[in-house]
């Protein structure tokens, strides 16, 4: 489980984020990446990010991460009991040269 501190709380409050915050293994990291792996391997190139699309719906394993308390404990510890996940993305940046432009990470 992974608590915050009232400092951290503070500080998510002051900044509108809170990083780093240890949440898995190497070893669950790695088995999550497979999976994910996996999902992506299954499709035509270039469909990956659609494949990724809804994977707490279509997938148990990514469901479950979305409910770790490990994950929602912390985030309720910042905006409350009364949570929900809106959508889920994985925004993979691949080793090498490329170009992402400017962004937010949430609307």
């Amino acid at each position: 489980m992974t608590q915050l501190s009232a400092d951290q709380i503070a500080s998510y409050h002051d900044n509108g984020f809170l990083a780093p915050i240890a949440v898995f293994s190497a070893a669950e990291t790695l088995a999550y990446r497979r999976r994910l792996e996996a999902v992506e391997g299954a499709v035509e190139i270039g469909n990956e990010r659609a494949a990724r699309a809804g994977l707490p719906i279509t997938h148990a394993w990514a469901w479950d991460l979305v409910h770790d308390p490990r994950i929602v404990e912390p985030i309720s510890a910042v905006l409350g009991p009364n949570v929900l996940l809106w959508s889920m993305d994985w925004f993979i940046k691949v080793p090498g040269r490329s170009y992402v432009s400017y962004h937010q990470d949430a609307t």
